[in-house]
């Protein structure tokens, strides 16, 4: 499971310095294929940035996967949390700019509400109640990009990161915040 986490961020950022090399051109194909965001059950990944300490000062990195269910409207796609031992978090986004690396299309979006990790998607680590929080309003931005299945990437997702105070908390009285945080969404 790590190590598809990190093709998917490592695809992120490759795809994040193309857009910055063509300067936001458009593409010379007209006839770019659109991404599909695959809409229903996914599971969302989230990680607030910066150093986390525990009360005793050792450090620990905060990480929440969280089931989420997502639908699409005219515009924009919401993601939600699946129940309510998954938090109330929302999360929206669209489409930001034209397709300019085939297989990969820029989203922006908000994010509020809080996300309960669900242990029962990491298996491999111990069970733990890692909350992260980011707010009420719905002004926490995030970016990223949806991608279709490619080489590095075997399934559909979205990936990115965001920028808003981030709060994570646990049930050892592990607790810390940051100005942003790293998403990817991708199925169950």
């Amino acid at each position: 499971m790590g190590l598809a986490l990190r093709w998917r961020a490592l695809a992120t950022i490759v795809m994040t310095c193309a857009l910055w090399a063509c300067n936001e051109s458009t593409p010379t194909e007209p006839d770019m294929p659109s991404v599909v965001v695959a809409t229903g059950p996914q599971v969302l990944r989230l990680t607030p940035q910066g150093p986390c300490t525990a009360p005793d000062g050792r450090p620990f990195l905060p990480f929440v996967y969280v089931r989420v269910v997502v639908t699409r409207t005219s515009n924009e796609w919401i993601a939600a949390a699946a129940a309510p031992e998954a938090g109330d978090l929302e999360l929206r986004f669209h489409t930001s700019g034209p397709v300019v690396v085939a297989g990969s299309m820029p989203v922006a979006g908000t994010i509020k509400g809080t996300a309960i990790h669900n242990p029962e998607l990491l298996p491999v680590l111990p069970g733990s109640t890692m909350r992260i929080s980011f707010g009420t309003d719905g002004r926490t931005a995030l970016n990223g990009f949806a991608f279709s299945p490619s080489a590095l990437t075997p399934a559909t997702g979205v990936s990115g990161i965001g920028n808003g105070t981030v709060g994570a908390s646990d049930q050892d009285g592990q607790s810390c915040s940051g100005p942003g945080f790293t998403w990817g969404m991708g199925p169950q």
